[in-house]
């Protein structure tokens, strides 16, 4: 954990447990946007992922990917199996998805008058997002943007020291978001960063969100699937199987998958 968490808000405030190898935090949504909002007063950064079923296997299979997880101060569930997960082990964690969080941070933002930078998706997809947030957060300061399709990132580095965001959300989908996160960290002034998968493309709405009782039943995956099934159904239904496996190793013999 970074220092400048620790600093936000002392460790034992926060709470965590351990799953999967993975030390999820114990915060919930309203905890977690009080605590940015202390980061951003302070000038600090902070490093938050959002971890769903395909997170936790692909990490567990893939150590570049889970080299990348190492520079997140905070990771939070994000889908109801890892939640229901959590608390069939007795280890409950509150979720957190990324999408709310990404809507809680922008209206943290246009409160506090904080500078906001978008990284991600295409061009029109990007501006139509911007377009959006800004007209359901009329104060919001979105300081700086870029889309997602380049190979440079120089440029784009350059853009966001010029903006001096104190969030920057990078919706570039996984594992590339994250892995771009981890890999110019240490480039960027101190900003909340935030991983935000495919939320630019629901803000502008190219895509929608499950229902909340379809996200209640656990389903939200099926409901992306439907949206987008040429790019989806083998991740969810083949690669994201052996999570059922690693919960079942993990209840035979506890600490197994740490």
């Amino acid at each position: 954990m970074s220092t400048a968490t620790q600093q936000a808000i002392a460790p034992a405030e926060i709470g965590s447990h351990r799953l999967f190898g993975i030390e999820f935090c114990g915060l919930n949504l309203e905890q977690t946007v009080a605590m940015f909002d202390q980061c951003a007063r302070r000038g600090e950064g902070m490093v938050a992922f959002t971890a769903n079923v395909d997170h936790v296997v692909r990490r567990r299979k893939d150590a570049e990917f889970a080299k990348y997880y190492q520079a997140a101060d905070l990771v939070f569930a994000d889908g109801v199996p890892v939640v229901w997960a959590a608390q069939l082990l007795r280890r409950p964690v509150q979720r957190v998805p990324g999408i709310d969080l990404l809507y809680a941070c922008l209206q943290l933002a246009a409160q506090a008058g904080r500078r906001c930078f978008f990284l991600g998706a295409k061009p029109e997809t990007l501006a139509r997002a911007i377009e959006v947030a800004e007209s359901m957060f009329p104060d919001l300061k979105i300081r700086g943007s870029h889309h997602g399709y380049f190979s440079d990132s120089a440029p784009v580095l350059a853009e966001i020291e010029r903006a001096r965001p104190q969030f920057i959300f990078v919706g570039m989908g996984s594992p590339r978001q994250e892995k771009w996160i981890a890999e110019n960290l240490g480039k960027i002034s101190p900003a909340i960063i935030l991983p935000v998968g495919g939320s630019f493309e629901v803000l502008a709405g190219e895509r929608s969100r499950a229902p909340k009782l379809v996200q209640r039943m656990g389903m939200e995956w099926m409901w992306r699937m439907l949206q987008d099934p040429r790019r989806l159904w083998k991740r969810y239904l083949i690669e994201d199987l052996p999570f059922l496996g690693m919960l079942l190793r993990e209840l035979v013999r506890p600490g197994r998958e740490a």
